[in-house]
């Protein structure tokens, strides 16, 4: 930073005088600790904006069709650590950053996702930021280690107690979510013409604009 910088520049900087710092550039004399610590300020806050220049161009290379939830989960993650770890951290300072959290296995795992689905993007050429494929520090840095949870579910009988006494539209959307596996946003965005009775089956477009069938049976018939 010391030689990037101009002397009127390194002078605005750490409101030094431009003759002192001449002196500091020829290395006449050691830098100040005012200096110094100008020089690192400066430095975090040139890593924090390439950082969210990065961030933003990721943002805006993800394929048509991503949802908003998606968007607002890479930057809500990406914010909050690429400006520490920087474009170019390695493994060690990944891993560190990881366990440091001070969240659940699952926050640590959605930080992890949402990082390395970034540094994959940044260190591919289309990303455009010139780092090289073998230097991706992410390749080496293991997913935090998720306890395999049994999920609650609803017994038959209690799936047709939710039943009783519903409107009929209540019953089509819990009858839906129990045979067809949708997502809530698949399900709400469900259109007449996507229906085919005869077969049972529902048209959806899931993450990515991705069209697929949902099966249903004489549950949602009802």
């Amino acid at each position: 930073m010391l030689n990037k910088l101009t002397v009127s520049q390194l002078a605005r900087l750490s409101k030094l005088s431009k003759s002192y710092i001449s002196q500091v550039k020829s290395g006449v004399r050691p830098p100040s600790d005012k200096l110094l610590q100008a020089l690192g300020d400066s430095e975090l806050n040139e890593k924090a904006r390439n950082a969210r220049r990065a961030i933003e161009s990721f943002l805006k290379s993800r394929p048509e069709g991503t949802s908003q939830g998606t968007l607002s989960f890479y930057n809500k993650y990406l914010s909050k650590s690429i400006p520490f770890l920087g474009l170019t951290p390695n493994p060690r300072e990944i891993e560190a950053y990881l366990n440091a959290l001070p969240c659940s296995v699952g926050g640590k795992h959605a930080y992890y996702r949402a990082i390395s689905v970034f540094y994959n993007w940044l260190y591919h050429p289309k990303s455009g930021f010139k780092l090289e494929r073998k230097d991706n520090p992410i390749i080496v840095v293991a997913p935090p280690k998720r306890p395999k949870l049994i999920l609650p579910f609803l017994s038959k009988e209690q799936v047709l107690f939710l039943l009783e006494e519903r409107n009929t539209r209540d019953k089509a959307i819990i009858s839906l979510f129990v045979e067809s596996g949708l997502r809530l946003a698949e399900l709400t965005n469900i259109k007449l013409s996507d229906i085919n009775w005869g077969n049972r089956i529902i048209k959806t477009l899931g993450k990515g604009n991705k069209e697929a069938y949902a099966p249903f049976g004489s549950l949602t018939d009802l």
